[in-house]
């Protein structure tokens, strides 16, 4: 069991750690880079802190065993595949402006996911093959959707915002 301090020039010297099971980000850290965490099965902690980061980088977080995340407010920009597997996540409120590709891909214990005002643009394929997410936050603030956002979620009953209520049939 190691708690670790990510420091501002660490890039990705932790990556694959399976003895990882917390990680706080130090407040001077403003991006995490890609594959920083990539394939640390044991991390279940991760916090932000006071950090500052604009960035998470493609892949940083893929693999872990986090259960939920803040992200901090300061956060513009989710890469591709940064949540990719992280199949113990069960519910996340995201504040990007942009979340990429396949970001939740195969979360399969997510059921609850907020997006809050500002964020604009959901990619493609970013909620792809997370089974159990049953209700679904949407702001007015989004204005670009890519294909497939929402395949494979079987159990997708509604999706609600200010502009829009909406049950799901099962057919």
């Amino acid at each position: 069991m190691v708690k670790v301090v990510y420091q501002k020039g660490d890039g990705k010297k932790y990556n694959g750690r399976e003895d990882i099971t917390t990680v706080t980000v130090a407040s001077d850290v403003d991006e995490i880079p890609e594959d920083a965490f990539y394939g640390c099965s044991n991390l279940t902690e991760f916090e932000f802190g006071d950090s500052k980061v604009t960035k998470i980088g493609d892949r940083a977080i893929q693999g872990t065993g986090i259960t939920k995340i803040k992200l901090p407010d300061s956060l513009k920009v989710i890469e591709r595949h940064v949540f990719w597997e992280c199949i113990k996540l069960k519910e996340i409120e995201v504040n990007v402006e942009k979340i990429k590709d396949n970001t939740f891909y195969n979360c399969k214990d997510l059921v609850k996911v907020v997006l809050k005002e500002g964020v604009t643009t959901v990619e493609s394929e970013v909620f792809d093959q997370c089974p159990n997410i049953s209700r679904f936050i949407w702001p007015d603030s989004v204005k670009e959707v890519g294909d497939g956002v929402f395949q494979g979620c079987a159990k997708l009953h509604e999706l609600a915002g200010s502009r829009i209520r909406r049950k799901l049939s099962s057919t």
